[in-house]
C-alpha cells in the first residue's frame, strides 16, 4: 500500500473507493460525536486514520529496517498480540480529553 499510494492513479483511488473510505466513514461520525463529547480531544480523520493504519504494523515488518531497531519473529502471535495492545492504548489513552486524563 505504501508503494502504491506514492501516485494517483486508477488502482489507488479503486483502492480508497472500495475499502478505505467505507471503513472510516462511521469512524470520522464517531470521532466527531466523542469530541463534541468532550470525551476526546479534537482529531482530523485524516490525522486518526494514518495514525491507525501507519503506526501500527511496521514495527512488525519483516526486514532489516525493523531488524535493526528490535528483532522479532514476523507473524509471532505473542509480538502482535502485544503490539496491539500497546498501540491501542496509546491511541485511547492519547485521543482521551485533558479533563479526563487529569481527573486520573
Amino acid at each position: 500500500m505504501n508503494i502504491e499510494a506514492r501516485q494517483d492513479t486508477n488502482r489507488l483511488s479503486y483502492i480508497y473507493d472500495t475499502y478505505i473510505e467505507p471503513a472510516l466513514s462511521g469512524v470520522g461520525r464517531l470521532l466527531l460525536y466523542l469530541a463534541e463529547q468532550h470525551a476526546i480531544r479534537p482529531i482530523s480523520l485524516r490525522e486518526f486514520h494514518f495514525l491507525v493504519s501507519h503506526g501500527r504494523g511496521h514495527s512488525l515488518q519483516p526486514g532489516a529496517a525493523g531488524d535493526s531497531v528490535r528483532p522479532c519473529t514476523p507473524g509471532d502471535p505473542a509480538a502482535i498480540e502485544e503490539h496491539a495492545r500497546l498501540v491501542s492504548d496509546v491511541i485511547v489513552e492519547g485521543s482521551a480529553a485533558a479533563s479526563e486524563r487529569l481527573a486520573r
